[in-house]
């Protein structure tokens, strides 16, 4: 699925002949001249999408090493059965071996065994058995994944996405604390499940098991991943063209959970490129369906999820401007914390001050027009304010409540030991939930991009030729840059082995509790990826607090499978200085 921008705004009449309308409502002169009838104008909120398909099959084939480039031969092969043997999830932790959808009707307050089972049935594909290979088996069928087996890999891989990544939703005293992917059990648990999220969730959750170990395995569980993705595109492509079902919350969820999958299976930046369509997606998907969306609880849940991405997505340096982003992150909800709102209204000045440069730029790398720079000195201004209000949480009028619990002090560590260590030379945070973790953590990360904001602006008034770093107001943001870097060092080991325990409390979907001396939980490492990156490429990041930040990076793609790490490892970015340069047009951008 792929959004591909604003759609156009001429009658339809003018759109299916191709030529350009005047747009006037309610019916366009130029069919009038033509003495047709017009139709009228298409919805001004319709997500423009474009069949992803074939695009897709073409990816799978060449990651997968296959160029023979028979476009119509879309159906990919099962998997030997002593290959499958030989896949990591045949060494998964016991616990996780019982249902997945007996637990989540355990959950959902039923008992009723025989209820869980036809709603695992429904749960599980019927895949085929592949004709016999052609290749090293002389044409024998058993050879192959028996029925039953294929079966067995997909209820393993349910049961371990639950237990690694989706969160319920619990109470802490009064405040109410949100989860992680919560609104899934409630659309597995259905009798029968729209195929769009069906095909999503199973693509996305033996994506997961076939990269537990942090190296894709191509074999049965990625062959499957891939022809579970496959089926979901083309599934998505057919309910974006009934007007209610673009509008489900199934689909929604779909789209969610497909921009997961590329976070999981590929390492390149390709990768960052379909996750940035899926969210387009996902983020027109919102905006259509209004304040409806928000009636149900997952629905609210499913709004959250896809602003958290894009807030996530804001803070990355040198990301490109993504339009479609724009009403997400300027639309609050009435039940919105303070702090919340302070990260979203700095995501919003990120959008202005990519907006602002990148007409500039379109317009002419010497173009500084007075209306420009006048825009330009209004959301400095307002970045100031912001700024000001970051600083007083943060660092000078800091309430009893929000300063970052210290449960550990590391007073040195040798260089050579900073690109394994679980800890760097300093305080060492944690939180008694993980959701209190997010809060700072998001809001650490969102304040340093706010003075990335500031120092792009600033430099753009100074002039092309002059030393941004010369300029009044480096010293502070500077100064606070290098203190928020400092607190994303000290966070970053709460979250690299954050298990469920310590200090924590959690309710995974599925899943045994968790012991002293578990590994992380993959959903740490998912919500800790980005952050870890901007502080990684920061200017202002010491050269140990940059060691120690790729080690952390490294581990998340070796040890937690988050593939996409990588990527970030073999980016050349430093921030602000890149921004700058690119805001004078000769810097780097994705």
């Amino acid at each position: 699925m792929v959004n591909t921008g604003k759609p156009s705004g001429g009658c339809k009449l003018c759109k299916l002949r191709r030529i350009k309308c005047d747009e006037i409502k309610p019916f366009c002169m130029k069919c009038k001249k033509a003495k047709r009838d017009c139709p009228g104008y298409s919805d001004p909120f319709e997500a423009k999408i474009r069949d992803q398909t074939q695009a897709t099959i073409r990816r799978f084939r060449k990651m997968r090493g296959d160029t023979t480039g028979a476009e119509n031969r879309i159906s990919l092969p099962q998997a030997p059965f002593a290959e499958c043997l030989q896949t990591p999830f045949t060494t998964y932790k016991q616990a996780t071996a019982t249902s997945a959808m007996t637990v989540l009707h355990r959950r959902n307050g039923s008992n009723n065994s025989s209820s869980s089972n036809s709603s695992l049935d429904s749960l599980i594909s019927t895949s085929s058995t592949s004709s016999a290979s052609s290749h090293g088996d002389h044409g024998r069928d058993d050879q192959y994944i028996p029925f039953s087996i294929i079966n067995h890999l997909e209820d393993r891989a349910t049961s371990y996405f639950l237990s690694e990544f989706v969160l319920i939703p619990m109470r802490e005293g009064n405040l109410p604390v949100r989860g992680y992917f919560p609104w899934v059990p409630k659309f597995m648990s259905k009798t029968q499940p729209a195929k769009v999220f069906l095909s999503a969730f199973r693509a996305t959750s033996l994506a997961s098991i076939a990269t537990q170990h942090g190296k894709p395995v191509i074999g049965s569980a990625l062959s499957a991943a891939q022809r579970h993705y496959l089926d979901a595109v083309r599934a998505m492509n057919q309910a974006i063209q009934d007007p209610t079902l673009a509008k489900s919350d199934e689909t929604l969820a779909a789209v969610l959970l497909l921009a997961l999958y590329e976070t999981l299976v590929t390492s390149s930046q390709g990768s960052i490129k379909e996750y940035i369509n899926h969210m387009k997606g996902a983020a027109m998907m919102v905006k259509l369906r209004g304040e409806q969306g928000l009636a149900t609880q997952e629905g609210e849940a499913m709004f959250t999820t896809t602003r958290n991405h894009v807030l996530g997505f804001s803070c990355l340096p040198c990301a490109p401007e993504v339009s479609e982003f724009t009403w997400l992150l300027r639309h609050t909800c009435a039940r919105e914390k303070d702090i919340a709102a302070l990260n979203i209204a700095n995501s919003a000045i990120r959008q202005d001050v990519d907006r602002v440069f990148r007409k500039a730029r379109d317009a002419g790398h010497g173009n500084r027009h007075p209306r420009t720079a006048q825009r330009v000195l209004a959301i400095l201004q307002s970045a100031r304010a912001l700024e000001a209000r970051y600083r007083r949480l943060n660092d000078t009028h800091v309430p009893p409540q929000w300063a970052s619990p210290v449960v550990e002090w590391v007073s040195s560590r040798p260089d050579a030991d900073l690109d394994t260590c679980a800890t760097a030379p300093g305080p060492v945070y944690g939180f008694e939930t993980m959701a209190m973790g997010v809060i700072h953590l998001m809001t650490f990360v969102s304040h340093l991009m706010l003075t990335t904001s500031v120092l792009r602006c600033a430099a753009w008034l100074a002039g092309p030729d002059a030393d941004w770093r010369a300029g009044d107001e480096y010293p502070d943001m500077a100064a606070t840059a290098g203190r928020r870097v400092a607190d994303l060092v000290a966070l970053a080991p709460y979250f690299c082995r954050w298990n469920g325990r310590d200090h924590t409390r959690a309710n995974f979907a599925c899943g045994a509790e968790a012991r002293a001396g578990d590994p992380l939980k993959r959903v740490a490492g998912q919500i800790v990826l980005w952050p870890l990156f901007a502080a990684s490429v920061s200017d202002f990041a010491k050269d140990g607090e940059r060691r120690f930040l790729q080690g952390r990076l490294r581990y998340l793609a070796d040890v937690a499978g988050i593939t996409q790490a990588r990527t970030f490892l073999e980016m050349r970015v430093s921030s602000p200085s890149d921004d700058i340069e690119r805001d004078r047009g000769t810097g780097y951008h994705w």
